[in-house]
């Protein structure tokens, strides 16, 4: 009988830590988001897209944080701290809008107004509306920024975004003058895809309201019209055939 009852006992606890093992070797190939990896607590990890610039001595460092593997999209956080003279200030809000080719924020403070920020690749290009700080101090955007617009020129008057060949692409007006107000015989121009392959640059022509693209490599010239805030260009050689952009304008007035 006694050998009976230790038989019994020995296979309920044969069963009990079989189980346990099974349970144990369970829990280790079952992840808890499946290709996400996760923090110390359990949260899926964020990743964190950033872009940076600088204008008139102040730097800008935005960083926005969607769930790891995702694309950046309404509704996610992002932070802006800029650092003028060694003083530090922060923004934080969400993100309020996707655009062409930059977004819409939300500071999240009570009645702050939004205010856009424009990039190319990882640079910010321009920042316009009020900005709201967490100590719920502001400061008007500084619009265009320091930025090089692929001739050599900094002052960046104008820039047109649309889609050459699918891609995304930017077309770059810049002052060779800065006594002369808004476009100008003589300004320069670039017209790139915004991961930075320059399509075609040289100066243009100002026949009011159309604007003739003479390229520095010899290229037949091409066309744009401008009206108010709105430029259309026509004829934009790229890979044999003509493109035309003007989809979406940004006036910037330095």
């Amino acid at each position: 009988m006694k050998a009976k009852i230790v038989l019994i006992w020995f296979f309920m606890v044969l069963a009990l830590v079989s189980g346990f093992i099974l349970a144990g070797c369970d829990s280790e190939s079952s992840p808890i988001a499946s290709g996400s990896d996760t923090s110390s607590t359990g949260d899926p990890a964020s990743s964190t897209v950033t872009y940076s610039g600088t204008s008139d001595s102040i730097s800008y460092t935005l960083v926005i944080s969607p769930p790891s593997g995702k694309a950046v999209a309404v509704g996610y956080v992002y932070i802006l701290t800029t650092v003028s003279g060694g003083v530090v200030k922060i923004s934080t809000g969400i993100v309020a809008e996707i655009l062409n080719n930059g977004f819409t924020f939300q500071p999240s403070y009570n009645n702050a107004p939004v205010f856009m920020v424009i990039i190319s690749g990882s640079s910010i290009n321009s920042i316009t509306g009020i900005i709201t700080f967490t100590d719920e101090t502001t400061m008007q955007g500084p619009g265009a920024f320091d930025l090089n617009d692929g001739n050599g020129n900094n002052d960046v008057d104008f820039i047109l975004i649309g889609l050459i060949d699918g891609r995304d692409a930017e077309a770059i007006i810049s002052k060779s003058s800065r006594a002369a107000y808004g476009i100008a015989t003589g300004d320069y121009y670039v017209i790139r895809f915004v991961e930075g392959d320059v399509i075609s640059k040289g100066s243009i022509i100002w026949q009011d309201p159309q604007v003739s693209f003479i390229p520095d490599d010899g290229n037949a010239p091409f066309y744009g019209y401008y009206s108010g805030s709105i430029m259309e260009i026509y004829g934009i050689p790229y890979n044999g055939e003509e493109w035309d952009m003007g989809t979406r304008t940004i006036t910037i007035s330095l």
